[in-house]
């Protein structure tokens, strides 16, 4: 759960509301359903930071193989820098846009010079002196970089003043090397992007903000941006003021970028390339290595295995979708919000909440080459009885439940206990004693007592969070489906990893008035109740064609994600 700060030069997050009124409830008193616990890993102590680099190390070393195919050590890191270290990249590819611009102003500078000199060659007289291209003029000094950590630094403490720095920053995916780095780049990217004299502004950000607000509106920003030197650099409205002209150009230059990934067919060794410029694994991994768990390595090689076996299962059927037709249809679906806010990226990485865009090209390759291989029973009797299913979901129904989460994740500080699995089963089986032994009665004093959903604190004088946004320890009340699933954090590319979703065992499955569990679930063990359900608020029908298509994505992906962990689970894999 990350704690705002005002770091990153880009951010964007959509809730989108449901509607809660109208439809008829079913309800009834819960009783107690003890489902036997799944083993979980054992883990010892309390490691140092050299103690964790050492497990994450051996476990990417680790031999990795599907039914023979051996799955590369360098595959493995290369996944850990795409989503551990995301902020990371991003980081980098702004750097890259940055030394484009630098290098096409120097390139620019240099074919002045050189016609000037022609000019004074020839004996013609020059009114613009001849210099060198000086980069140096948009680097920070010691002191500026020294001095601008320092304010951060104080403006975070004052912030959070009962949480520890390295808390905060962890929660953000930052720790002290990172936020300098931050902090450094927000600076250099002013200084060649957004100088203090917008005069002085570069072709590329005149075009950004033509792009995002229209020609006519560039005199008044210039205008603006001049008199920002007569505010208070401590005000939030300057503040926010600044922040908004930074996203704006990154959003332009982010739009323009031709990004490629490891989807695309780049080397192992390649991260990404922006506009033809690689960043390598072995150049970005010191930043992201103190940063990766070995939770998080063990993650990354279940769901390269799993990748893996979807891959050769389908390659073997002849429906696996090749190069140049999964491009085709990639394009195809990028091309649908083209120009609009609802980008394919937004929808991928915000609504969707997947790691990387790099892991959705792997997940949508495989449902597409698994709705290819079901075609033919995509009729309408299969989808009139997969509709009572579908309905529940598009009609907007909703659960009223609650949720005992006992966590192997450290939710305050945005990363895994060390012995966090052991801990966690340990207390997920005391609590279900104690459930069945007051027969359900002490359900709400132990998710009080036990509860790890965790609420950020509220930093002083900022917009309190909607009620509809708070995790209140596992009180979720009616909620939908999709809602449900962003508070446990999970989404469709976590039901692939991990085979299973408790939101969805919630949502669709658990009978009303009981309380199950413990389920092995994305960060602990999870104890459910459910206490009603509410039908669909609106009619969903096989005769409307959007309607219709709704149906079939719900159908190839529920069923594709079931296909996958089948298939892994009568697959030959060596090293998990």
């Amino acid at each position: 759960m990350k704690h705002a700060l005002s770091l990153a030069l880009v951010g964007l997050l959509i809730a989108p509301a449901l509607a809660q009124d109208g439809p008829a409830v079913t309800s009834a008193t819960p009783e107690v359903i003890a489902a036997e616990v799944v083993p979980a890993a054992v883990q010892e102590g309390r490691w140092s930071s050299e103690e964790r680099l050492e497990r994450s190390e051996a476990l990417i070393n680790a031999p990795l193989s599907v039914n023979g195919v051996t799955i590369p050590t360098a595959e493995i890191r290369r996944q850990l820098v795409l989503t551990v270290g995301r902020t990371q990249l991003e980081s980098r590819k702004l750097d890259l846009m940055i030394d484009v611009e630098l290098a096409d102003r120097e390139r620019l500078h240099n074919e002045r010079m050189a016609a000037l000199k022609a000019k004074q060659a020839a004996g013609e007289a020059i009114e613009e002196q001849i210099t060198e291209f000086d980069p140096s003029v948009f680097e920070l000094t010691e002191e500026e970089s020294k001095a601008a950590f320092d304010s951060a630094v104080a403006q975070i403490k004052a912030q959070y003043p009962n949480m520890a720095l390295e808390d905060v920053l962890a929660s953000n995916s930052l720790n002290l090397v990172g936020l300098q780095r931050s902090l450094t780049q927000t600076q250099r990217f002013d200084r060649v992007f957004l100088p203090d004299d917008p005069d002085a502004w570069p072709a590329s950000t005149i075009a950004a903000l033509s792009k995002q607000l229209g020609d006519e509106m560039v005199p008044q920003m210039k205008q603006n941006w001049a008199n920002r030197a007569k505010t208070d650099s401590a005000d939030p409205g300057a503040a926010m003021w600044n922040g908004l002209m930074r996203r704006m150009v990154v959003q332009s230059l982010m739009t323009d970028a031709v990004v490629t990934t490891p989807a695309d067919g780049l080397p192992i060794e390649v991260a990404q390339n922006v506009n033809g410029r690689n960043t390598r694994v072995d150049e970005i991994w010191p930043e992201v290595a103190s940063l990766v768990h070995p939770e998080e390595v063990r993650r990354t090689r279940r769901y390269l295995a799993r990748i893996e076996a979807v891959r050769q299962d389908m390659v073997a059927k002849g429906v696996w979708l090749g190069d140049e037709a999964f491009n085709q249809l990639y394009a195809a679906e990028e091309a649908v919000g083209e120009g609009t806010p609802w980008t394919l990226e937004m929808i991928v990485m915000v609504m969707k909440r997947y790691p990387t865009m790099d892991a959705y090209k792997a997940m949508l390759r495989g449902v597409k080459s698994y709705e290819k291989m079901i075609e033919p029973e995509l009729t309408d009797e299969t989808l009139t009885k997969w509709l009572p299913r579908a309905s529940r979901l598009l009609g907007l129904g909703e659960t009223d439940c609650e949720i005992i989460l006992l966590s192997a994740f450290d939710y305050p500080r945005n990363r895994w206990f060390d012995n966090g699995w052991e801990t966690a089963e340990r207390r997920a089986n005391e609590v279900i004693d104690a459930l069945v032994d007051s027969e359900g009665g002490d359900w709400d004093a132990l998710l009080d007592a036990n509860s790890d959903f965790f609420d950020p604190p509220q930093a002083p004088g900022a917009q309190p969070a909607p009620a509809t946004d708070k995790k209140n320890k596992g009180r979720f009340g009616l909620i939908h489906r999709n809602r449900l699933m962003q508070m446990l954090g999970e989404s469709e590319f976590t039901s692939f990893v991990d085979g299973a979703s408790i939101s969805d065992t919630v949502y669709y499955d658990q009978e009303i008035g009981s309380i199950d569990g413990p389920f092995l679930g994305l960060h602990g063990y999870y104890i459910t109740r459910v206490n009603a359900r509410t039908n669909g608020q609106k009619a969903i029908l096989l005769t409307d064609p959007n309607m219709r298509d709704m149906v079939v994505q719900d159908y190839v992906m529920q069923n594709f994600l079931s296909y996958a962990a089948g298939l892994f689970d009568s697959a030959e894999v060596v090293g998990l």
